[in-house]
Order: structure tokens, then sequence, then C-alpha cells
């Protein structure tokens, strides 16, 4: 049986399975799980394992992908910066390093 072929959208979330997606269905009102998969019947929707084994619910995948980018933006934003006060600590004490 031939596989299913992966939209570009679909390639880029790939690298986020397994990862905790939060996402607000109403105002006031955040669902918290698990990025598991696709959505047979959708092409651009996400699964998301609920904290019940037996509870899922579909996202947007576009959300999931952009969720999950900004997260790791922010993650290098924070690391080039840690790096950089480092660098700045040593230039300016240079006997300490």
């Amino acid at each position: 049986m031939a596989e299913l072929q992966l939209t570009g959208l679909q390639k880029r979330a790939e690298k986020y399975l397994n990862r905790v997606i939060e996402f607000q269905k109403i105002p006031g009102e955040k669902i918290r799980g698990n990025f598991i998969g696709f959505d047979k019947s959708s092409a651009d929707r996400a699964i998301l394992q609920l904290s019940n084994a037996a509870d899922r619910t579909t996202v947007p995948l576009m959300y999931v992908v952009t969720y999950c980018e900004e997260i790791d933006e922010a993650k290098n934003e924070a690391a080039r910066d840690r790096n950089q006060e480092k660098d700045r600590a040593i230039a300016q004490n240079p006997s300490k390093s």
C-alpha cells in the first residue's frame, strides 16, 4: 500500500511531533496536549492528545507550526543574549577568563 504524501506544511510540522502545545479555543479556556500526528480527514489539522489518554482534539496545523517555531526562536534568542553577555563580561574582565 502506498504511503500518503505529506504536504509542505506537514513536512514543516513533522519535527515538532510529541511536543506539548497550548491552544486557546475560546477566551479564558486553554487546552494543552501533545502533538501526535495529522488528521487523516483534513490535511491542515493536527491531532493533540490531551491529558486523558482517550481525549483528543484537532487544531489548525499552521497554529502548531507557528507556535513551535516561535518557541524555538525565543529559545535561540535567549541563548544568543546569554552568549553576548558572557562575551561582554570576558571583554571587560579579561583576567578572569
